[in-house]
């Protein structure tokens, strides 16, 4: 199914969905080191190697009221339970989900801060993660 037109997802931390207004840097990759078999000459052969940096996903927000589980993600703060990303569909029906696991929070910062600008202000958090994991819907 190909969704047109915004995408609409939810953020759930913890037991608690926020509203996030953009989620970039969701992946899942393998570090590999290609070998020459001896006396397979057709192909190479892809050998696996341990993962050695994490990833960093980024969710940007408005900034709102105080809210007791984004008070808590400052850096250093490790998110118990990870991140689940749902995808929905135009009427709100999930139709993928993601769980980000191993999550460190290493970065939050405020959007400038402008006086005469109209634009929404902007907080902004980064992770680490370990692993991604999707779930069966």
């Amino acid at each position: 199914m190909t969704i047109a037109g915004q995408h609409h997802f939810q953020v759930t931390i913890g037991t608690t969905v926020i509203s996030f207004a953009k989620l970039s840097n969701l992946e899942s990759s393998m570090e590999y080191e290609v070998l020459q078999e001896g006396g397979n000459n057709l192909a190479p052969r892809l050998l696996p190697l341990p993962q050695k940096q994490l990833k960093t996903l980024r969710l940007e927000r408005g900034i709102q009221e105080g809210n007791k589980v984004l008070d808590g993600l400052r850096p250093g703060a490790v998110v118990n339970g990870g991140i689940a990303i749902s995808i929905l569909d135009p009427g709100g029906a999930v139709i993928a989900r993601y769980t980000v696991e191993g999550v460190t929070v290493v970065k939050w910062e405020i959007g400038a801060m402008d006086a005469q600008s109209s634009q929404v202000l902007f907080e902004v958090f980064e992770v680490t993660y370990k692993g991604i994991k999707k779930e069966a819907v």
